[in-house]
């Protein structure tokens, strides 16, 4: 268990560090102000943790259903 929640951090940093990498690209392109880039890498955070808690759901709901199928099995 503590492997999976190791490879969710690695995921969610490799994802915010892309996302702030192609936002600074944006902004030395002078398309967008530092304001909204702040903005938009806090909804995006948002958003990543609300699927990982998605995903975390799945998870779990999918182990259950494992489990009823070894019960079942035995």
């Amino acid at each position: 268990m503590k492997s999976y929640f190791k490879v969710l951090l690695i995921i969610i940093i490799l994802a915010i560090s892309v996302k702030i990498y192609s936002d600074s690209e944006m902004l030395l392109s002078g398309n967008n102000s530092i304001t909204y880039l702040v903005e938009k890498n806090i909804r995006n955070v948002s958003d990543t943790v609300e699927s990982i808690d998605n995903i975390i759901i799945k998870v779990k709901n999918g182990l259950r259903t494992i489990k009823r199928l070894l019960d079942l099995a035995n």
